[in-house]
């Protein structure tokens, strides 16, 4: 994980600690660092998975852990409901579990974004497909170690999608 290194995970909001979720943008390497990359990411992107496997390793080696460059993580939700889910569970969990699990999610991607089922159940229904995504998502960070009371919980907060959107709004609007 992120944390052996010793590099520290910061919040650019101090003040909204108190919302029982990660609404704010999480960030890898020294808040202080002189240059800032900001990436917006979604978990069901193979791309972006990709960066978090191959390159982010290297730039955290030469840039991110030497104290030249900090990178601002913001998650860019495409509007499906695997990434809806896995983007909400990722934003409930304690802070230094935010990139464990955002790297859990973008390694087994293969293994829980299963279009094929999804599709299969929509003729049963969406509350059937909808259900499906969800518990893959779940499984998910249950391995990180969230608790599935904690998952539904987290899922059923109209606040967290709420900010999830507002941050592919800002996307958008600025950038």
């Amino acid at each position: 994980g992120w944390g052996a290194s010793g590099s520290a995970w910061a919040a650019d909001d101090a003040t909204s600690a108190g919302s029982g979720f990660l609404n704010r943008d999480m960030i890898i390497g020294d808040v202080n660092a002189p240059v800032e990359i900001i990436e917006y990411a979604s978990t069901t992107c193979p791309h972006c998975a990709t960066f978090h496997k191959d390159i982010l390793p290297e730039l955290k080696k030469k840039y991110i852990d030497t104290g030249k460059v900090k990178v601002v993580f913001r998650n860019y939700v495409f509007q499906q409901p695997f990434d809806v889910f896995a983007s909400s569970l990722n934003r409930c969990v304690e802070e230094d579990k935010f990139f464990p699990l955002l790297g859990l999610y973008f390694k087994t991607q293969q293994n829980w974004m299963k279009y094929k089922e999804f599709n299969e159940l929509k003729p049963y229904g969406k509350y059937a497909a909808l259900g499906f995504a969800k518990g893959e998502a779940i499984k998910v960070a249950k391995i990180a170690g969230m608790s599935e009371v904690d998952a539904y919980k987290c899922l059923a907060r109209p606040e967290v999608l709420e900010f999830l959107m507002n941050v592919n709004k800002d996307a958008v609007d600025k950038y």
